[in-house]
C-alpha cells in the first residue's frame, strides 16, 4: 500500500511497488534535503561521472544532482522542508555531499520500516518513525548533532512566503530584502547559505507543495496545478520532474489502479508555538 503524507515539515512517501523502485530517467535536484530508506535490500544513488552509492539509508543535501534506483522491495522517502526543525537537526551534515549508511547499522528501524512499506502507517506512525530515524542518525559516530536553525531574518521571509494566499510568478528580491533590512545581494547569499537552495527554487518548492496539497484535497491535477501557481498542468509536471525526478502522476496517482493514501496535516501554529520558534532562533 502506497502512502503519502504532506505535513508542514516534510513529505513522507512509502511504497512497496511504487515508482521510487525505478531509476529516474534523468538526473534531478531536490528542493529539499532527502532521507532515503531502503533497509530490506541496498538501493543505489547515481551521481554524474558514473559514481554509484549503495545505501540502506542515505542523506541527500538539497540541490544535489543525482538519480536513484530503489531495490524494488520497498522504500521510504522523507523530503525534509529546508525551513523545518528536522532540517536544523541534520543541516550540519549536508555540506559534504551524500551521507550513506548500511542497513545493518539500523537494526531497530528495520521492523517498523517493513510495516510502513506494507501499509501499516498513518501520520502518527510516520512522525514516530521520522523521529526514531533522526535520533538513530544522531547516535552514529561522526554524525554532527549541532542544531543549526536558520537566521531569524530568513525565517521571517520563509514564513511570509508560506503564508501568501497567492504565490508570485516571480520573486521581488528588492521587496523581500527590504523587509528584513538587507541588501539584495546579501539577502540572496544569506538565503542560500541557510536554506541550501536559491530563493527561486524555494518558491518552486512552495508551489509544488501547494499543488500537492490541493490535489490531496480532492482537486484534479489540472485544478491543483493552477491553484498551486503554475500556468497549467504541463508547467507543474515539468517543475515536479526537475525537483523530484518523477512525473507528478507517478507520485500523486501511484499505480493506475490504486491511489495512494494521502494525508495532509498542516496544523495552525498557536502564538505560543511561534514564540517558541522565535526564541530558539535568538
Amino acid at each position: 500500500m502506497d502512502f503519502l503524507w504532506i505535513s508542514d515539515e516534510m513529505v513522507f512517501f512509502s511504497s512497496l511497488f511504487g515508482p521510487y523502485r525505478e531509476n529516474s530517467r534523468s538526473y534531478y535536484r531536490n528542493c529539499t534535503a532527502k532521507i532515503a530508506v531502503s533497509l530490506e535490500r541496498p538501493s543505489e544513488i547515481f551521481l554524474p561521472g558514473k559514481e554509484v552509492i549503495h545505501f540502506g539509508i542515505a542523506l541527500v543535501p538539497p540541490n544535489l544532482l543525482h538519480k536513484v534506483r530503489y531495490s524494488g522491495t520497498g522504500a521510504i522517502v522523507l523530503l525534509v522542508d529546508p525551513s523545518s526543525s528536522q532540517f536544523a537537526r541534520i543541516r550540519a551534515n549536508l555540506s559534504g555531499g551524500i551521507l550513506h549508511f548500511d542497513a545493518e547499522m539500523f537494526p531497530d528501524l528495520k521492523e517498523k520500516a517493513s510495516q510502513i512499506i506494507r501499509g501499516n502507517v498513518d501520520y502518527e506512525i510516520a512522525t514516530e518513525f521520522t523521529e526514531d530515524l533522526i535520533e538513530s542518525l544522531e547516535d552514529l559516530p561522526g554524525f554532527q548533532t549541532e542544531i543549526l536553525p536558520i537566521d531569524p531574518r530568513i525565517f521571517e521571509i520563509v514564513r511570509y512566503l508560506k503564508n501568501l494566499s497567492d504565490l508570485p510568478s516571480e520573486i521581488d528580491l528588492l521587496h523581500l530584502s527590504k523587509k528584513v533590512g538587507l541588501s539584495p545581494g546579501r539577502f540572496r547569499h544569506l538565503f542560500y547559505e541557510n536554506i541550501g537552495i536559491s530563493l527561486k527554487r524555494f518558491l518552486m518548492y512552495l508551489k509544488i507543495r501547494r499543488a500537492a496539497d490541493c490535489f490531496a484535497s480532492g482537486r484534479n491535477l489540472v485544478q491543483a496545478s493552477i491553484m498551486g501557481g503554475f500556468a497549467d498542468a504541463a508547467h507543474f509536471s515539468r517543475s515536479f520532474r526537475l525537483a523530484c525526478g518523477q512525473k507528478p502522476s507517478n507520485i500523486l496517482l501511484s499505480r493506475e489502479w490504486e491511489r495512494p493514501r494521502i494525508l495532509v496535516k498542516n496544523p495552525k501554529e498557536t502564538e505560543e508555538d511561534i514564540n517558541g520558534i522565535r526564541h530558539s532562533l535568538r
